[in-house]
């Protein structure tokens, strides 16, 4: 799945902190203008990694489902093949996160008053409330991101108060989930709950902050909220096994959903931008200095793959029929595309139709 988005004065922002980025990509042994930098580029046009002031477009490739949100609610499906507006409703007073499944199945958002998530199907009909709590009951949290894992059929849901991420399987054979500790679930010694579109829940040390999907799919790399008197720390989480299988400490607070992952001289390496765009406004974390090691095999993304899904959602974005809607979406403008044609984040926010 691939995201663009269309904000008021990102593209400036992104524009000047891209050149800055690449600048430094430049310098990595055997890169080139097409090579780590233009791979950087297409990471960075991830809607997740703007903070732009709408939420992002979703794309389910399998069946060219496109799907716009605003943050007051009101969230439209269309057909791309002809674009057409299948469904448009408002699913709630205010949407904070939203992530639509590989199929186009199922809409996952999260509330800014309700203490839930909500699940939704490709009619944005209500299906299933999920309450942000802890298993007791006892705390309240509210959604730090969701995002789609397509290759487990999954959603992964960040949440900003509880020490523990979230994964809710659409994959009707999914098995079951026990929460808490069993012995051993074969031998029957815990009832078990439906897999699907169940959480099941990994815990943590510390809430996240942010995080990246490696390249293999239970794979996830996180950065947790420091706790008293400690510092940061990158963690490799294991969603099969529901933990943390390595960790190193950070020398400084990083970008990690605007990661890259590469290979450079034949060792893994993780570039992420940090957070204070200083001198060096990339960081290049030495993964072979995780604790335990880890033998990663982390091929090269290929650079025209997220380049090209992007040009195609822009493209496919420009074409939907505006005057249909009756929400308010962020709507992209030849205009200020063609004043900043390199970067991802262009246009403004339209009128209401």
């Amino acid at each position: 799945m691939s995201s663009c988005c269309f904000s008021t004065g990102a593209g400036s922002r992104l524009g000047r902190g891209l050149a800055a980025c690449l600048g430094v990509l430049a310098l990595l042994p055997g890169a080139s203008a097409g090579g780590e930098a233009s791979t950087l580029a297409a990471v960075e046009s991830k809607a997740e990694v703007l903070n732009c002031a709408d939420l992002p477009p979703l794309l389910a490739s399998k069946n060219r489902q496109l799907v716009l949100a605003s943050r007051d609610g009101w969230v439209a499906v269309f057909d791309m093949n002809p674009s057409s507006l299948r469904q448009e409703r408002r699913v709630a007073s205010s949407l904070e996160a939203l992530a639509l499944s590989s199929d186009g199945r199922w809409l996952l958002a999260s509330t800014e008053q309700a203490s839930a998530l909500q699940l939704f199907d490709g009619r944005l009909q209500p299906v299933k409330t999920i309450a942000l709590q802890s298993l007791d009951g006892r705390q309240r949290t509210r959604v730090a991101a969701i995002r789609d894992l397509p290759e487990r059929r999954s959603f992964l849901v960040a949440l900003q108060d509880l020490a523990e991420v979230w994964e809710i399987s659409y994959d009707p054979l999914a098995e079951e989930v026990h929460d808490g500790l069993v012995h051993d679930y074969r031998m029957g010694e815990a009832l078990g709950k439906p897999g699907f579109l169940h959480p099941r829940r990994t815990p943590l040390e510390a809430p996240v902050m942010d995080w990246l999907k490696g390249t293999a799919a239970p794979h996830i790399w996180l950065t947790l909220q420091p706790r008293a008197g400690g510092g940061l720390r990158l963690q490799l989480l294991h969603l099969d096994v529901r933990r943390a299988i390595a960790s190193m400490p950070l020398s400084r607070a990083v970008k990690l959903s605007a990661g890259l992952l590469f290979e450079r001289q034949g060792h893994p390496v993780l570039a992420v931008p940090a957070q204070d765009q200083g001198q060096d406004p990339l960081e290049f974390i030495e993964l072979q200095r995780l604790h335990p090691p880890l033998g990663l095999d982390l091929p090269r993304i290929a650079n025209a793959v997220g380049q090209a899904q992007s040009a195609s959602l822009t493209d496919a974005l420009r074409k939907l029929p505006w005057s249909q809607l009756k929400g308010h979406y962020p709507r992209p403008t030849a205009a200020a595309d063609a004043a900043e044609p390199a970067d991802p984040c262009v246009g403004v926010n339209g009128a209401e139709s």
